[in-house]
């Protein structure tokens, strides 16, 4: 994927030696610093970026919230409710405990975001252990049908689509087209090739971030994920704000990087009918 250069001019060899002498120093010192906070605070009991908490019955950190949610599981008689009534409930949930839940189903910020993983992964395993195939109360439709009319209600597939299309217009972000592509997965919507689009979407923003930070890397022998500031600087291309303020993805090359990705596996079955869908989508978000 080519990125554009964010720079300037061309720096004589002496300007590149000594800015990235100082970004050097500067990038080693925040490591160290970044690993002496790191020794005193656990990840899995804190928020990593001090996500907004909501005013609910949940509160405390990540675990308490866990243990907030399966005593609530536990007392729910889900053998009691429609498949539809399940689904909501247990999303309605997790929206309360996680201001950030649609961000986490998402994906976006994974593997770098831990505190999503996990929350990901507890909802996984409550999903199952509940509503799941073999668990206490199984779903009997498509847990993607049941999202679908729990949120939105009956319409036909265009009419949704156009929704949530409409719901995200004029929000020009990475994360939003990402939480727009997620939405319609989870209502099975998704046209063929929108889900390979994603990974490509995340390595465009992977590269806008390492591009920035070339000079302060020079010399370290360290890649940009390894930079102390890495997952903020990620998260603020992503959001379209902070160091990334100025970033509008560009879709095109989104586009022709997933249409690589893809031609690379040769295994991968109905190829032209997942590039057409690819196509479909550029349409679609460049006019929206």
């Amino acid at each position: 994927m080519k990125i554009q250069n964010v720079s300037t001019g061309v720096p004589s060899q002496f300007q590149i030696r000594q800015s990235s002498q100082e970004g050097s120093g500067k990038f080693l010192e925040d490591l160290k610093l970044k690993e002496k906070k790191d020794a005193q605070i656990n990840s899995q009991d804190s928020f990593v970026h001090h996500l907004a908490r909501t005013q609910s019955q949940f509160s405390g950190t990540i675990q308490e919230r866990f243990e907030q949610m399966e005593k609530l599981n536990e007392e729910t008689d889900w053998g009691a409710l429609s498949d539809i009534e399940k689904v909501k409930l247990l999303t309605d949930r997790y929206r309360a405990a996680f201001d950030e839940f649609d961000l986490v189903m998402s994906g976006l910020y994974k593997p770098y975001l831990s505190s999503h993983m996990i929350i990901g992964e507890h909802y996984s395993r409550e999903g199952m252990k509940y509503i799941g195939k073999g668990g206490i109360a199984p779903l009997q439709s498509k847990i993607e049908d049941c999202y679908r009319e729990a949120y939105y209600g009956t319409c036909t597939d265009e009419e949704l689509r156009a929704q949530i299309m409409n719901k995200y217009k004029g929000a020009h972000s990475m994360e939003s087209k990402f939480l727009m592509i997620d939405e319609m997965r989870r209502c099975g919507l998704t046209k063929n090739g929108e889900l390979d689009i994603l990974e490509s979407m995340k390595m465009q923003v992977f590269s806008q971030v390492e591009n920035a930070n070339k000079t302060a890397l020079y010399g370290t022998n360290m890649s940009i994920s390894q930079h102390p500031r890495f997952l903020d600087m990620y998260m603020s291309y992503a959001k379209g704000v902070g160091a990334g303020k100025g970033y509008a993805p560009n879709w095109t090359e989104i586009i022709e990087e997933a249409k690589n990705m893809l031609q690379s596996a040769s295994d991968q079955p109905y190829y032209e009918h997942i590039i057409d869908g690819m196509d479909s989508f550029l349409e679609e978000v460049l006019k929206n």
